[in-house]
């Protein structure tokens, strides 16, 4: 391996120019793609994809209806009475000054138009029998009775006779008996619930104090570039607008993923930017040397060219996420220059370098790369990009320190020792494996470790590692507050290829879900099938409507009617478009009255997307509730629950089976390697005992302080197997070498391990500034591994080797 890199070495020496050309076309290649790629910023990308979950993510990405912002007035001192027209004032004056942002909000809900309220009367009144349920004929049977009739017209004229008469008299004439408001009245209640109430056709919660409206944006939820636009927008027209008397908040989906995309940015640079820092001060503190430093960064720069630029040649996009470990990587791939220069500092010449350091390096690189790939193995996509990521970037920061950086060396240069490697010299060059007393602390600490490793859980609440800014959380919790309700919803989706079949499918379900509110399970539902029907079963209403009113009920009620009527002074024929109502012969509800019908009243509850109709039914249950929810309604082809809080636990523990497999994956990739690159199993089992027994020990230390895993930072697992073997690689070749050709290299090994551990540690360490809680939940995780596994490669490995394989 050593010849062949010299060899590599003696070609590019003799053609620099061309060399240099052909270095820099590589680089002008993959920048030119690191200059179109696009950043995938949504956190929720790293959710699973598997099959099982395949249909369910994409319904969620056509239907799209997380895109809303809930914004809410309040009126600031609660000791007086509600303010309503203040409130109201305040919105007007708030929406006036978001005009500026129009084009990037779809819709804004701002109350009911009274334009709206006469034609849903007139809607209903027209299609009457379409919306009355079977227990309603017992309320307008109890209407017909001659005694509730004549009280009935007697309360109508005196309604007339008052100022406000005005707006009611057409319906008074057109309904005398006011069978239409049994339907209104059942559609108030379905939109308002029990939490709110109008006033002026704007919708306040049932306290009076908090005005809501609603904004959807123009834009999906992951399009955070523009939907970072809105949210600025909004934020200065809430600065416009507060005062002392009303403010005005906003919470919703799309405001939650703009606040954790410009973090992640935020910390990337932050986590980057310190780390550069620290290893700067770090290199300069050890070597003192231009030179050296230059070097070590220049295959760190390499490989993150290479590896986003593949992204873009073959994906076009790439995860935050993953950027988000650029640090980890920087970490990694300085080590390779570490152990390039170490041991070019101990022989002093760069074919001696070459053949010594080249399959160490080979392996090690490629035993951390495999380990990053098993990420792959994981049905999460963001995962999978990282682990291709990682693994792009550091075989071709490898080869760059094999190829490129010797011919930055100069053979049989004179390197300066600093007191900083004298000291780390002293301190490696302790024979650890000669200490008792420390074998026996190894020995009691692993055992210690067993119990508290067996504690350690895998974090399932995602909406734990989303962050929200301080205003955030506290409108979060505000919204509870007003409403509680908003925050316990289960959605029942129904799709199917017109907006009939998906109201037929859904009403194949209205049994069960009328049985489950019944028994208190649902508290409440929002549905379009309350109120809509599909033909199947608006035909079944005609004919009930039909057969209610026979020719003899018909006439009685209609004479009743006159007659109160003239009891009353009403004037002959008043109630002459009654009498239409109960002769008409009434049929389907046509598309026009429909379409009015769901943009008025359900239009975030109908989405229609790629040839479907989705209808989405709000459930409101408690979480306790939930599993038999989920036991009794299920999920069939044509329908299915949707919960995020639910959903989310459910993919995570999935996740979690995955990551369990991916340990072993790991662990099996890994040894495999090493068995075939020292064809001995005793060596590989022995270089793998350390790397088991570190695990153990970062199980423990995450159990005793009450660390858990997530569905970020498992990633740093593969990282800590890659980076142990990284090091048992370079120890075992050292005593290998020493034990067949009698040289001293062991001592090189450890000080260019324990170099490499502290820049990795500068590299890793600094995501514990940032604020992300998915980035920061790496850096312990990432300090305990492979601090654990430094201690022991240090000590155990060659213990190991001279009692079981050199004695």
């Amino acid at each position: 391996m050593g010849t062949f890199f010299w060899e590599i070495f003696k070609i590019i020496k003799r053609f620099r120019f061309v060399s240099l050309l052909v270095l820099v076309a590589i680089m002008l290649f993959f920048g030119f793609g690191i200059s179109k790629i696009h950043l995938e910023e949504d956190i929720s990308e790293v959710l699973l994809s598997n099959k099982e979950t395949e249909t369910v993510n994409k319904l969620m990405e056509d239907i799209d209806f997380s895109n809303k912002i809930v914004l809410v007035v309040s009126q600031s001192d609660t000791s007086l009475a509600p303010q309503y027209d203040s409130l109201i004032a305040t919105a007007d004056k708030f929406i006036e000054f978001l005009s500026p942002a129009d084009s990037l909000i779809g819709t804004l809900s701002f109350g009911v138009e009274n334009e709206i309220v006469d034609l849903t009367y007139d809607v209903f009144y027209r299609n009457l029998p379409l919306f009355l349920e079977e227990e309603d004929y017992k309320t307008i049977e109890k209407k017909l009775n001659n005694e509730s009739i004549e009280n009935t017209i007697q309360g109508n004229f005196k309604a007339l006779m008052t100022p406000a008469s005005m707006g009611m008299r057409s319906f008074i004439l057109k309904d005398p008996l006011h069978f239409t408001p049994i339907v209104l009245l059942k559609l108030k209640n379905l939109q308002l619930g029990d939490s709110y109430k109008l006033y002026k056709n704007q919708i306040f919660s049932g306290n009076g104090y908090h005005l809501f409206f609603f904004i959807e944006t123009a834009y999906g939820t992951s399009d955070t570039g523009k939907n970072s636009l809105l949210v600025e927008n909004i934020q200065k027209a809430k600065s416009a607008v507060d005062s002392t008397f009303n403010t005005v908040d906003y919470y919703g989906a799309p405001v939650v993923t703009v606040c954790n995309a410009n973090q992640v940015k935020r910390d990337i640079f932050l986590t980057v930017g310190l780390a550069l820092v620290l290893l700067v001060l770090v290199i300069s503190l050890l070597f003192q040397s231009g030179r050296i430093f230059m070097l070590v960064f220049l295959p760190v720069v390499f490989g993150l060219i290479v590896s986003l630029g593949s992204f873009y040649w073959f994906y076009g996009t790439i995860s935050a996420i993953a950027l988000g470990v650029g640090s980890i990587l920087m970490g990694i791939t300085i080590d390779y220059t570490i152990h390039l220069f170490v041991n070019y500092r101990s022989t002093k010449s760069i074919k001696v370098t070459l053949s010594s350091i080249s399959l160490p390096l080979i392996i090690s690189s490629i035993t951390t790369a495999i380990a990053f790939l098993c990420l792959y193995f994981v049905d999460s996509p963001a995962l999978r990009e990282l682990g291709i990521f990682a693994t792009i970037s550091i075989l071709s920061a490898a080869l760059f320190v094999l190829i490129v950086t010797p011919q930055f060396l100069k053979e049989k240069l004179s390197v300066k020792e600093t007191k900083s490697i004298r000291t780390l010299n002293k301190f490696v060059s302790i024979e650890f494996d000669k200490i008792k007393y420390l074998q026996w602390g190894i020995v009691i600490f692993t055992l210690l470790s067993i119990y508290p490793a067996t504690r350690v859980i895998f974090n399932t609440d995602l909406e734990a590692l989303n962050y929200q800014s301080p205003y955030l959380k506290k409108t979060e919790e505000k919204l509870k507050t007003i409403s509680s309700e908003a925050f316990r919803s289960v959605f029942f989706i129904a799709q199917g290829n017109t907006f009939d079949e998906a109201l037929a499918t859904l009403e194949t379900q209205t049994s069960q879900i009328d049985s489950l509110k019944n028994e208190g399970i649902i508290q409440n539902i929002l549905t379009v099938s309350s109120i809509l029907k599909s033909k199947g079963e608006q035909q079944i209403r005609l004919d009930r409507w039909n057969s209610f009113w026979t020719n003899e009920r018909k006439t009685n009620c209609i004479e009743n009617v006159k007659s109160a009527g003239e009891k009353n002074q009403f004037k002959p024929g008043t109630f002459n478009e009654f009498e239409n109502l109960l002769n008409n012969n009434f049929t389907l509800l046509s598309a026009a009255d429909q379409d009015f019908i769901v943009n008025s009243f359900f239009e975030s509850l109908v989405k229609k997307k790629a040839d479907k109709v989705y209808l989405l039914s709000t459930l409101k249950v408690d979480q306790s509730e939930k599993e038999m929810l989920y036991s009794v309604l299920g999920k069939s082809k044509d329908a299915m629950l949707w919960d995020k809080q639910h959903f989310s636990v459910k993919l995570v523990d999935a996740l979690k089976n995955d990551f369990n497999q991916l340990v072993w994956i790991s662990l099996f990739a890994v040894f495999a390697v090493l068995l075939i690159s020292y064809g001995r199993i005793e060596l590989a089992i022995l270089a793998m005992i350390p790397l088991i027994v570190g695990w153990l020990w970062t199980l423990g230390i995450m159990g005793l302080f009450g660390i858990e895993f997530n569905i970020f930072n498992i990633i740093i697992s593969t990282f800590i197997f890659g980076l142990g073997v990284d090091y048992a690689v370079f120890i075992l070749n050292a005593l290998i070498e020493e034990r067949k050709f009698g040289h001293n290299e062991l001592t090189a090994s450890k000080l260019s391990i324990l170099l490499s551990a502290l820049t990795t540690f500068a590299g890793i360490g600094v995501l514990i500034f940032a604020k992300h809680p998915a980035l920061k939940s790496i850096a312990a995780l990432s300090i305990i591994g492979v601090g654990s596994i430094l201690f022991l490669k240090l000590h155990l490995t060659s213990c190991l080797l001279q009692v079981f394989v050199f004695q």
